[in-house]
């Protein structure tokens, strides 16, 4: 339960700043309260600096931060497959798994979208869900270390995804690949899939 208690929350504070999620601050605040000790102080810390910021500052961080830096990406299959033609395929599999539990999708987003992946694993409390998350441990720890080495606050908001996504077997050799090589470069078309929003209290399963 706690897992897709940090999922859910991931999913709204790696979204794009808005009111509403500012709103939903003191929200998130009363559910950390369930949540392990290094998991709940990352999470308060991040939302300290959410509450102190006015909204047009925290989105303008926001898009310096995951628009402007390659590492810092937010749709995961980037980080495995680079803007290939082989990301195309991987995009497919995340259009069909949500298929697969008859979510609603809208045209805003990439399927691979973190915070989209998140809300769809938190809200089905799926192993599937899961697995995926694990199968791009690596991309969510170099998006961390990213974040980290700029001085973002998200590093405390991504931290404890990690803390609670399964490491896959290869994580370590392909986090290392890709801090040392990079991701390929080649550039091809991608159209835009999201889910719809779920309310705070379907995110955290309640």
């Amino acid at each position: 339960m706690n897992n897709s208690r940090v999922l859910a929350i991931g999913s709204l504070l790696l979204q794009y700043p808005s009111e509403e999620i500012k709103a939903v601050s003191t929200d998130i605040r009363h559910e950390i309260a369930f949540l392990d000790g290094s998991d709940a102080s990352d999470i308060e810390r991040f939302l300290d600096w959410l509450d102190s910021e006015e909204l047009l500052a925290a989105q303008s961080h926001y898009v310096s931060i995951f628009d402007r830096k390659r590492r810092a990406c937010l749709y995961l299959s980037y980080y495995l497959n680079g803007d290939t033609r082989r990301r195309g395929m991987a995009l497919v599999r995340f259009k069909e798994l949500y298929s697969e539990f008859g979510v609603t999708a809208s045209e805003e987003e990439l399927p691979d979208f973190l915070p989209t992946v998140l809300q769809f694993t938190a809200a089905y409390n799926n192993e599937v869900g899961m697995q995926v998350l694990s199968e791009h441990y690596s991309g969510i720890e170099v998006l961390h270390q990213a974040l980290v080495d700029a001085k973002s606050p998200y590093a405390f908001a991504v931290l404890p995804l990690l803390r609670n996504i399964p490491k896959s077997q290869s994580a370590d050799t392909d986090t290392q690949r890709l801090i040392t090589q990079g991701v390929p470069a080649e550039l091809v078309g991608l159209e835009t899939f999201t889910l719809q929003p779920f309310s705070l209290g379907e995110r955290v399963g309640k």
